[in-house]
């Protein structure tokens, strides 16, 4: 953590998201009765490079999985089975490339990061954990920036540097879930269209 004059801060982030994630867990971050700083980057990755990443994270699982076929040869073991994790990770890779390409979904660099400030380490250390057991029961995990608060300080406050890099990819439908609000509908005469809803295919005007 660190201080300011009158303040005790610090910066967090989302390390790792679970295969689905509801559209009220950022509200129930945000709601709490604390001061704090939400910010969201999103970065979308062109077409063309989505693919080419994706592709080559498939190459990479696959080069893994000759390395283990032939580590079990010379043990001489040699079944075809490759490890669950492997299989696990081919069998994602292989959905986001079918998505990509197949239903016109976005591939997005994506990074939430949180800055909290209290009035001492005590009650800096209880937002802290509270916010962290929130995370935990959507299996989502969150984390300090270590090392890194000035950095992360720099980048969750709205000027647009971003100096970290815990960013991961998502796709469109996944970014859904991190809109900083949860409604049904938005729909106000003479406001502004922010896009479509995710859940209904409703334009979202306020």
């Amino acid at each position: 953590y660190f201080e300011t004059e009158r303040k005790k801060c610090r910066a967090l982030f989302i390390k790792k998201y679970p295969s689905s994630l509801s559209d009220t867990f950022l509200n129930e971050i945000t709601s709490l009765p604390v001061h704090s700083i939400t910010t969201i980057c999103i970065v979308p990755v062109p077409k063309e490079l989505a693919n080419k990443v994706l592709q080559k994270k498939y190459l990479g699982i696959e080069n893994d999985i000759l390395k283990q076929q032939r580590v079990r040869n010379k043990n001489n073991d040699f079944s075809s089975d490759i490890s669950h994790i492997k299989k696990v990770q081919k069998e994602k890779i292989v959905n986001l490339m079918d998505d990509v390409r197949e239903n016109d979904q976005n591939l997005f660099y994506t990074g939430v990061n949180f800055l909290i400030m209290a009035e001492d380490k005590k009650e800096l250390d209880s937002v802290t954990e509270t916010i962290k057991n929130i995370g935990n029961g959507r299996m989502c995990q969150i984390e300090t920036h270590y090392y890194q608060q000035r950095e992360a300080m720099n980048t969750i406050l709205p000027v647009g540097n971003r100096q970290i890099s815990t960013m991961r990819t998502m796709l469109t439908r996944d970014i859904a879930a991190l809109l900083p609000f949860n409604v049904q509908e938005l729909n106000e005469k003479s406001g502004v269209c922010y896009g479509i809803n995710q859940v209904s295919h409703n334009l979202c005007i306020g």
